[in-house]
This record gives C-alpha cells, sequence and structure tokens, in this order.
C-alpha cells in the first residue's frame, strides 16, 4: 500500500502562511500599505506551486493504478495457468478414454463380423437389425440387403410353425432355446442349422431376440449314415428267441453310441448241437462296429467246418492272424 498524501491540505496551509506575511497593514521596511499590486505579484509563484502539488497527485496516482493493475494481471495469468493445466489434465482423460473406445469397438468387430458362427438380431416384428458376416453368407445374401428383412422368409416352409413357437418361447421364458431345422438360402438350397436363441428386454426399443446359428448339416450326414449302420448292425444280431430242444434263450444288445463292437451269435453245430458265442471288440463306434462285422462272417462260415467251439476259435483266430 502506497501512502496517501493530502495535497489539498498542504497546499491551503501554504497558501494561508503566504498570504499573513504578505498581506499585513504595515510594510515592516517603509511603514507603507499594501497594495492590490503586490498580492498579484505574490500569487504567481503560488499558482506554480498549485500546479507542481497538483502534478505530484496525478504521479502517485498512477504508479497506486499501474502497481494494482500488475498485481491484478499476475493474479488473472496465474488463474488462467491453473485452469490451462486442469483443462489439459482432462483433455489427457478424454483421450484415454477415447484410445480405449476405439479399442473396445475393434474387438467388438473383430469378435462380431469375424465370428466363425452366424450371429443375427431381430426386433420384436421378427425383423433383422443386426447380421455379422458369417451370418450372411449363410443364408447367401450381402449383409446389408438383409437388414428389414424378416429371417422367416429362410426358414423351411415345413418348420414354419416350430420356427414362430421358438420365437414366442424365447420371449415368453427369457431364457435360451436351443432348435435344429433347415434354412433355405436365397438360391434355394437347403442346410440343416442349429439355432440358440435367447431375448432381450428393454425399456426402449432396443428389445431384440439374439439368435447364433451354424451350419450342421455335416454332423446331420454323419448322423444319418450312422444310424443306417446301426439298423445294419442290429439286423446281423440275433433277433427275438432262439429255439432249441429243451433250451429257451433270448438277448438284447444296446450300444454305448449309434455303432459299436458288441456282439453275440448262436451256431447250429449239428447233431442237435448249437454255439453260443459272446464276443466284445475293443473301441466304439464305426470301427468296433467293422470288426464286428468281420467276426460274424468268419465265424458263421468256419462254423460249418467244425464240431467244437474250440476247433472253430482255433481257424478264427488262424484266419484273423493272417
Amino acid at each position: 500500500m502506497h501512502p496517501t498524501i493530502d495535497y489539498t491540505k498542504m497546499q491551503q496551509n501554504v497558501i494561508g502562511i503566504t498570504s499573513k506575511s504578505d498581506l499585513k497593514n504595515d510594510n515592516p521596511i517603509n511603514g507603507a500599505k499594501s497594495t492590490n499590486c503586490d498580492f498579484e505579484e505574490n500569487k504567481q509563484p503560488l499558482q506554480s506551486l498549485s500546479a507542481l502539488f497538483n502534478d505530484e497527485k496525478v504521479r502517485v496516482a498512477e504508479t497506486t493504478i499501474k502497481s494494482s493493475y500488475t498485481h491484478s494481471f499476475d493474479e488473472l495469468m496465474h488463474k488462467l495457468h491453473a485452469h490451462k493445466q486442469e483443462l489439459d489434465n482432462q483433455i489427457g482423460v478424454l483421450r484415454q478414454s477415447q484410445a480405449a473406445l476405439e479399442e473396445s469397438r475393434t474387438r467388438y468387430v473383430e469378435l462380431f463380423e469375424f465370428a466363425p458362427v452366424g450371429y443375427v438380431s431381430l426386433n420384436a416384428e421378427g425383423m433383422i437389425v443386426k447380421i455379422n458376416l458369417n451370418g450372411a453368407n449363410l443364408l447367401g445374401v450381402e449383409g446389408n440387403n438383409l437388414i428389414s428383412r424378416c429371417l422367416a422368409e429362410f426358414i423351411a416352409d415345413e418348420y414354419q410353425d416350430q420356427w414362430h413357437q421358438l420365437c414366442l418361447q424365447a420371449k415368453q421364458t427369457r431364457r435360451k432355446q436351443i432348435y435344429e431345422m433347415p434354412i433355405r438360402q436365397n438360391d434355394g438350397t437347403l442346410f440343416h442349422a442349429h439355432f440358440d436363441c435367447l431375448y432381450q428386454e428393454a425399456n426402449n426399443a432396443s428389445s431384440a431376440l439374439h439368435i447364433i446359428f451354424t451350419d450342421i448339416t455335416k454332423r446331420k450326414k454323419t448322423e444319418e449314415e450312422l444310424r443306417i449302420a446301426r439298423v445294419i448292425q442290429m439286423s446281423l444280431l440275433p433277433q427275438g428267441q432262439i429255439a432249441m430242444p429243451g433250451v429257451s434263450v433270448s438277448a438284447l444288445c444296446v450300444p454305448a453310441r449309434e455303432v459299436g463292437g458288441d456282439y453275440y451269435d448262436f451256431f447250429p453245430l449239428g447233431d442237435d448241437r448249437f454255439g453260443l458265442l459272446i464276443a466284445d471288440v475293443s473301441g466304439k463306434g464305426t470301427s468296433a462296429a467293422l470288426y464286428m462285422a468281420e467276426l460274424k462272417g468268419l465265424m458263421l462260415s468256419l462254423s460249418q467246418t467244425g464240431s467244437d467251439p474250440m476247433s472253430v476259435n482255433l481257424r478264427n483266430w488262424r484266419v484273423a492272424g493272417k
């Protein structure tokens, strides 16, 4: 703070002293009275002194204003610098968040678009709102051309009722629904598909039925081939009850898979004798079933050349060893 000088009061005091000494009735030198001319002559130095006081007052006021302005400017610059630092920190955080979002979006695109299964989302009307590349390839249509199309168009005609029932159950139960049914591609080709459906409801228009579907045509073909092989294998085993004098025999074979290596059979050995064979080929599945069919052929042919089980087995081992 600068000291405050009352220049007006100082000026009045100086003027008062000067006036008292100059305006006395008796002149101390010649005893004459003062005149107006003497007063006018002494007035000029007083005006100069007043102007000097006024200039000093303006200078001090300017110094005070400049000092106050400099202090306010420094304080303002400090606040602006602090605010800039805060904004820079916020911008850094925002950039990190943006980079994390971009990375997350890239991962989402990789997982969604390039997944080995078909992803599709349907709205409440059953229209396609989102589908990935593999899903579009399975349907045989470009992805952009599938938006707002009804997925039921690609379901085989004989499965339309099952499809609508599946969608309804998914919405009502809010649980995953699993179903298998044929899909007709855009060119008319049929393939078997496996569906996993889950309905998610939201307060806005984002409620959707999310579906994962895959092509299981190869699996269906393999299952059909195994089913046929099972029928053939079961036909090689004795069916129903075996009628022998004084003996009643019945048997049942249930493979763990579609086909297996379990085997039993009966062979007539002559003189009212029957041979009973029970065997189990190591392993399961198609390879075991093939060994079982080969064994049946060998035993059936060798049983005609021998009259006892030991000789039949010995011949079987020799042939199988070769």
